[in-house]
């Protein structure tokens, strides 16, 4: 521009040579040429830039909504995560104590089986023991019975005594005196008579009867025993059979909660990384939204300043132009005015008339950009004096 003006100087010098009006009209008109194409250049950069404004704020605008997005999505999965995780922990804890005291269960029941399978074991010892003392006790009575002549009553008590003294407890009042008469003894039945090998005849049909009938109540009972004790047996069978299936069963649900849990662990640490990852993006981006904001806010006052002005610049030219082409009648210049300032040609009147004063007031603001014009512009003076 300050090229221009000082072709415009060199211009004016010249035109003073020749007719002073069209050649500052023609000037004038070159300022104005160079001026549209200041404003064309400036209008064309300023375009870009408003689009390159429109563009980065709706890029960052989608990213940003992205970015919200995205949180508020991660959120609402952290809090799933969070209540699968504190789900799944509640429900390993209560598969373990349940494991806990299905075990503690089977450990007594394991107890219990073993002592009662103990007393098992004694009583069919015991059962058995007195089954054969019985059976000892019959068949000395059957000898004696077969063999009176010879057998004596010490042979044949001895062996009621062996069977009396296993079975006593069981014995009833009435079975006790049946074999206190048989032992023929005035002290207990249980004691054994003074040694004798006198012969006696036999007299023991009674106690062999109540003998056999006691042998078969203590094989009922040992029967009895067995089967309470099978029976026992498979109940305890399938009670631990349960047991076991159901702590496998508790074990295997609790090692999925864990598992689930831990993949939801791993999953909550992805979902917080995405979160603070996400957050970091959202913060940058919002401040480079804001600062672009307030760039291209400020570039747009700018720019409307800047059209403003040229516009002004503009109309001053015009203005310029209308009244130096309707000054008809201009004096041609003396040799004073020839040797004098280009300039001073338009100082052909101190009283213009309002129009020519508001050209002059638009070329002066002009001309503190244009640099040239200021050679136009002269000091309390007008462009021209109307013919």
């Amino acid at each position: 521009m300050r090229t221009c003006a000082a072709a415009l100087f060199v211009g004016l010098s010249e035109a003073t040579r020749d007719h002073p009006i069209t050649r500052i009209v023609k000037l004038i008109e070159d300022f104005k040429v160079k001026a549209e194409e200041e404003g064309q250049e400036e209008e064309i950069s300023y375009t870009k830039f408003e689009r390159w404004c429109k563009n980065s704020k709706g890029q960052l605008d989608g990213d940003i909504k992205k970015s919200k997005d995205t949180l508020a999505k991660a959120s609402e999965e952290k809090k799933q995560l969070e209540a699968t995780i504190a789900k799944m922990s509640e429900d390993s804890e209560r598969l373990q104590g349940e494991i806990d005291d299905r075990n503690s269960a089977q450990a007594k029941a394991d107890e219990a089986r073993t002592e009662e399978n103990k007393e098992y074991v004694a009583e069919q010892g015991d059962l058995s023991d007195t089954i054969t003392a019985m059976d000892e006790a019959i068949a000395a009575l059957e000898q004696g019975k077969a063999d009176a002549a010879t057998a004596t009553a010490l042979q044949v008590k001895a062996s009621v005594r062996r069977a009396v003294a296993l079975v006593e407890v069981f014995m009833s009042d009435s079975q006790r005196q049946q074999t206190q008469a048989f032992l023929q003894s005035s002290s207990s039945f249980l004691q054994v008579d003074p040694p004798a090998r006198s012969k006696y005849d036999f007299k023991g049909d009674k106690i062999i009867e109540l003998f056999e009938g006691m042998k078969r109540d203590f094989e009922n009972k040992k029967f009895e025993s067995e089967k309470a004790e099978m029976n026992a047996k498979a109940h305890y069978d399938l009670a631990k059979k349960a047991q076991t299936q159901a702590i496998t069963a508790a074990e295997t649900s609790k090692t999925k909660k864990d598992n689930r849990k831990s993949s939801a662990e791993g999953d909550l640490a992805d979902v917080e990384s995405t979160i603070s990852t996400t957050e970091s993006t959202l913060s940058a981006d919002e401040t480079t939204h804001e600062n672009t904001s307030s760039t291209c806010e400020q570039r747009a006052r700018e720019w409307a300043e800047r059209s403003k002005t040229r516009a002004g610049e503009m109309k001053a030219m015009d203005m310029a132009i209308k009244i130096l082409k309707k000054s008809a009648h201009v004096r041609a210049p003396d040799a004073a005015h020839a040797q004098a300032d280009p300039s001073s040609f338009i100082q052909l009147s101190a009283a213009p008339k309002p129009h020519a004063s508001e050209a002059v007031a638009l070329l002066k603001k002009a001309a503190s950009k244009y640099q040239g014009l200021s050679r136009l512009v002269v000091a309390g003076g007008g462009l021209g004096a109307p013919p």
